[in-house]
């Protein structure tokens, strides 16, 4: 599924004046989402017949069109955090700003002029017409009686203009933008998003890839990149209008698994990791002066000390968090948090002393043993189960002699540990040892609902 961000609109419109004031009779607005407006406008007075010759408009077809103040949140909607374009589009920017002053409402948008951006890149030029600047770049107007037309080859023209200019050029003629935009997207929509595990991928204007992310609340990783106090999103957002698509995972396990797969094939910009830091996370261990075994997650790509590799910073936490409950060890013995005297689990019980050298270091230190070898999974053929994307599905990931194989997804009924069966559900994917590691990594630190091994 796909949201924009930070797009173009693209506008023509048809008036008359009655009043001293322009008041609009037809409409064709563009949005390169995808969504539109097309309709006459009821101006609320009776066109000339010399206006409905000139205009190719019909007084008995405009009596029945929906008037302004019916439209206004639509034209909104579609030209909220967009530039609009059109061709005279100063003047097409006043009437709307005009309509809209009746209504009590103050009409802002950043607008770009095809005409200015044509006298700049050709200023030999000196009076021309929108038809003039369709025929000299072979754009075809498919019928000149219609808004929709003129609005279609108005795109088919930019698309062109834009190929011959630099995006600094262009911007500069942009009204209504006093600094670098940053793309916006509207609270409805990010309402409308699901709050489920997704992967989700950011592209330029030119559907340039440059990020993909996983997120187990959809709906809250895209509300946060648009948050302004967002400094890495600002970084993303501040120099290119995007779009982004996303597909929901259901198992956080399946987000990983497409997401180095994209990042593998893409190498999206700003998702760049060297080689070097793939394997730089992981829990070490050592001995402290009272004879008790430490723990720290963290960098350790320089430790000298025994360590146990895992692919990410967030793996390494979780694994550690985990076995820190299941086997009492201590949180302060394992870098969780510094303390002068007793730690926290110590005192409602959970800790057995050894913060405070109440424990036996030997019998602490068994328990230690037994918690880092809790986190290897050294299985060669094993099918991983975990959620679905709804209630009657669930995810499937299959690892045998040691190499990652695929995934997919299978019915819940389908569940059992036929091996042929399983494996008919299986998208086969290429192995690598960092995603061989990932997947052993995943399966310790996080609570998948089955394994099945084979």
């Amino acid at each position: 599924m796909l949201i924009f961000a930070g797009l173009n609109s693209f506008i023509h419109i048809k008036t008359i004046v009655r009043n001293d004031q322009n008041k609009l009779v037809d409409i064709a607005i563009f949005s390169e989402d995808g969504e539109e407006l097309l309709t006459e406008v009821n101006p609320e007075s009776k066109l000339s017949q010399e206006e409905e010759e000139d205009l190719f408009l019909k007084n008995h077809d405009i009596v029945r069109s929906p008037k302004f103040y019916q439209l206004a949140k639509r034209i909104i909607q579609l030209t909220e955090n967009k530039v609009l374009i059109g061709f005279e589009t100063e003047s097409i920017y006043n009437v709307l700003k005009e309509e809209f002053e009746q209504l009590g409402f103050e009409f802002k948008c950043s607008y770009l002029s095809i005409q200015s951006l044509v006298e700049k890149i050709f200023p030999e030029i000196k009076e021309f017409d929108f038809i003039d600047v369709c025929m000299a770049f072979q754009v075809k107007i498919e019928n000149q009686k219609k808004s929709d037309s003129y609005c279609k080859a108005l795109i088919e023209l930019y698309q062109k203009l834009t190929k011959l200019v630099y995006k600094e050029k262009i911007e500069g003629e942009i009204i209504g933008i006093k600094e670098k935009s940053q793309v916006k997207i509207s609270d409805s929509t990010i309402q409308s998003l699901p709050k489920k595990e997704a992967l989700y991928k950011l592209f330029n204007k030119n559907h340039h890839l440059i990020y993909c992310g996983i997120s187990s609340n959809l709906q809250q990783s895209i509300s946060s990149l648009f948050d302004e106090t967002n400094q890495w999103a600002n970084q993303i957002l501040k120099e290119v209008s995007i779009y982004i698509s996303y597909d929901e995972t259901g198992s956080e396990l399946i987000g990983f698994l497409k997401q180095h797969e994209i990042i593998s094939q893409k190498n999206p910009i700003h998702n760049k990791i060297g080689k070097k830091d793939l394997f730089s996370y992981g829990i070490r261990s050592y001995f402290n002066k009272e004879g008790y075994i430490n723990l720290e997650a963290g960098d350790i790509i320089n430790s000298e000390n025994k360590k146990i590799m895992f692919t990410s910073l967030d793996f390494a936490k979780s694994s550690l968090a985990k076995v820190i409950d299941k086997y009492h060890l201590c949180p302060k013995l394992c870098n969780v948090y510094k303390t002068k005297g007793g730690c926290y689990n110590y005192g409602i019980g959970s800790c057995k002393g050894a913060c405070v050298n109440e424990e036996n270091p030997k019998t602490y230190n068994q328990r230690v043993d037994k918690a880092l070898q809790s986190l290897s999974f050294k299985a060669p053929n094993f099918f991983v189960i975990d959620k679905g994307r709804n209630t009657d599905e669930k995810a499937i990931v299959l690892v045998e002699r040691n190499k990652y194989k695929g995934f997919g997804y299978i019915s819940s009924k389908n569940i059992s540990k036929d091996v042929k069966l399983l494996k008919t559900f299986i998208q086969h994917q290429k192995h690598d040892n960092f995603i061989g590691q990932m997947i052993r990594n995943y399966i310790v630190a996080k609570d998948v609902e089955q394994i099945i091994e084979f």
